[in-house]
């Protein structure tokens, strides 16, 4: 597997202004995105795209919503 830099994955995926560096730290540290966290230089693997995030987002909204 690939990996590439923070800043690179970011200028990559956003077009307008990227998410905050500790939210995308987050998100790798609670599993959302796969990544490296590695203090100041973390990696995110090649294939995380912003659009598979949505997708499991919406995802775990309707198991929340199903199992309500």
């Amino acid at each position: 597997m690939k990996y590439m830099q923070l800043s690179e994955w970011k200028s990559r995926e956003f077009t307008g202004k990227p998410w905050d560096n500790r939210t995308i730290k987050k998100y790798i540290a609670e599993g959302k995105l796969v990544g490296i966290l590695n203090g100041r230089g973390t990696l995110v693997r090649e294939d995380q795209t912003l659009d598979m995030l949505s997708a499991l987002h919406f995802e775990l909204e309707e198991l929340i919503r199903l199992s309500a």
